[in-house]
């Protein structure tokens, strides 16, 4: 049960709650700007220079999460 003592470990290195379910919806936006992986890039730079945005969710037309684009990945441009 090697799973079992990685959890223990990372518990007590962490000092993690018993409950691995804790609120973080006071620290979220219910309603965050997103792109979608065929944003051209020079609409999400706009996002980052203008909103000052450090990084932006990128969705499906689903709207479910398929990566994360940071400021960093935009640097070439």
């Amino acid at each position: 049960m090697r799973g079992f003592r990685d959890v223990q470990f990372a518990k007590k290195l962490r000092r993690l709650p018993d409950d691995p379910n804790v609120d973080l919806s006071k620290y979220m936006d219910d309603q965050p700007y997103t792109v979608r992986p065929n944003t051209p890039v020079f609409r999400a730079h706009r996002l980052f220079t203008l909103l000052g945005l450090r990084s932006v969710p990128v969705v499906d037309l689903g709207e479910h999460v398929v990566g994360i684009l940071t400021r960093k990945d935009l640097l070439p441009w």
